[in-house]
């Protein structure tokens, strides 16, 4: 279901008979979802036309829709980057490799890379990438990152129970907290 706030009032988008919906995210243009469900595969609808709902044959983790085109999805598998295509059903080559997380803001895809944690910007226009940092940081296997991208210049970096706030001056993560459960940050 959809609930439109403006006319308060709902619209069935599609019918779930066989399987319990997991995730659900919206494309930026808020015309597309893709969700997971109970098995683990994922779908997308465009809420235009529900009926039309669309089957990915793709096994992947952490998908993000392209803020420039709602017909692609980045997402990532075996610790790298694609792009899922909706229209023909195809995905891309690996764009990005060997991250360990990675974040969309406007047009750029933000990611740390593997061995030793260097943040890099992509811009999805023009496929040219930028490195953010300098100074490489240890990478543990043990440990469980998050990288989290709040604008173009608030970014943070979460290490387990770690917080690195990346300093564009000084082009590196800086630790500003340990012991923490999670982050967030307010926009005033």
């Amino acid at each position: 279901w959809l609930y439109n706030l403006e006319i308060r009032d709902k619209a069935l988008i599609f019918k779930t008979e066989n399987y319990k919906i997991g995730d659900i995210i919206w494309s930026y243009d808020s015309e597309k979802i893709i969700f997971s469900d109970s098995s683990n595969k994922w779908r997308a609808a465009n809420v235009n036309e529900p009926e039309k709902l669309i089957n990915i044959p793709v096994s992947f983790l952490k998908p993000k829709w392209n803020p420039e085109d709602s017909s692609k999805i980045f997402f990532e598998k075996d610790d790298d980057i694609f792009i899922f295509d909706l229209k023909n059903q195809r995905s891309s080559a690996a764009l990005i490799q060997n991250i360990i997380d990675y974040d969309i803001s406007e047009k750029y895809i933000f990611y740390v890379q593997k061995p030793n944690l260097i943040l890099y910007k992509y811009d999805t226009l023009s496929g040219t990438k930028e490195q953010l940092t300098n100074l490489p940081m240890e990478y543990k296997e043990n440990l469980h990152y998050l990288l989290r991208i709040f604008s173009t210049q608030d970014i943070i970096l979460q290490a387990d129970d770690a917080i690195y706030l990346f300093d564009k001056d000084k082009k590196l993560f800086e630790k500003i907290y340990e012991n923490i459960k999670g982050v967030n940050l307010a926009s005033d």
